[in-house]
């Protein structure tokens, strides 16, 4: 399976066209949803309304991911870092 990591800005708004456009071989795109309350409201707006139906309308499969609890609960970035009782906040640090 190719699929193309789906981030909801121009860069990966172009590839989705390129796919449409059958210029890249990418059937499915992957947007990583961190949470509603984490996600810029504009960027969650344009993929539900634009890019969503037009990746449908082109036959490309976007699929918007999220974690999920071993009890089914979501799992969002800001709710992780601001849980209750907590007196730290774990800042995500990517160390290569």
């Amino acid at each position: 399976m190719r699929a193309f990591s789906y981030g909801g800005g121009w860069q990966s708004t172009a590839a989705l066209v390129l796919a449409a456009q059958g210029r890249i071989d990418f059937p499915t795109f992957l947007f990583a949803n961190v949470g509603d309350d984490s996600e810029h409201p504009a960027t969650l707006r344009y993929i539900r309304d634009h890019a969503a139906p037009y990746a449908a309308a082109h036959g490309i499969d976007l699929r918007e991911l999220h974690r999920i609890r071993r009890d089914g609960t979501t799992e969002t970035l800001y709710g992780r870092l601001t849980r209750e009782g907590s007196r730290s906040i774990p800042i995500p640090v990517r160390m290569s």
